[in-house]
């Protein structure tokens, strides 16, 4: 049993390298971002944000366009924010469709405290 634990214990920082769905608290709602870390960056990395379209999600963005491939070629950080789902329980944000009328998520806001948050935790530029 002791073992198992150190192992496990040995795994933990190597997986939080990989992406990663996490929670960010933005306007008292619970917001969701995947984020890719890979190993070997330099002091002070770049940060670049892919976001989805309308119906799509950060799951998507991450796994099927190459980002993390990049990322870890590049040395830099990709962060994939979800959007909100709407009345259709698709995600969004909030651009004005005609059809969001009552649509009113500060997503400028999350999208920039999110940021601030990544520079302040991980020393990204």
């Amino acid at each position: 049993m002791i073992r198992t634990t150190i192992v496990l214990a040995c795994l933990l920082p190597a997986v939080t390298l990989e992406a990663q769905n996490l929670n960010f608290q933005h306007d008292g709602i619970n917001r969701q971002y995947r984020i890719h870390v890979p190993d070997g960056l330099p002091a002070s990395p770049s940060v670049v944000f892919v976001l989805h379209g309308y119906g799509g999600g950060n799951n998507d963005m991450m796994s099927n366009y190459g980002w993390r491939e990049l990322a870890d070629e590049e040395k830099f950080i990709v962060v994939c924010p979800n959007g909100m789902r709407d009345n259709s329980n698709s995600r969004c944000r909030d651009v004005d469709y005609d059809f969001h009328p009552q649509f009113d998520i500060d997503d400028d806001g999350f999208l920039s405290s999110l940021a601030i948050h990544i520079q302040d935790t991980l020393g990204a530029d």
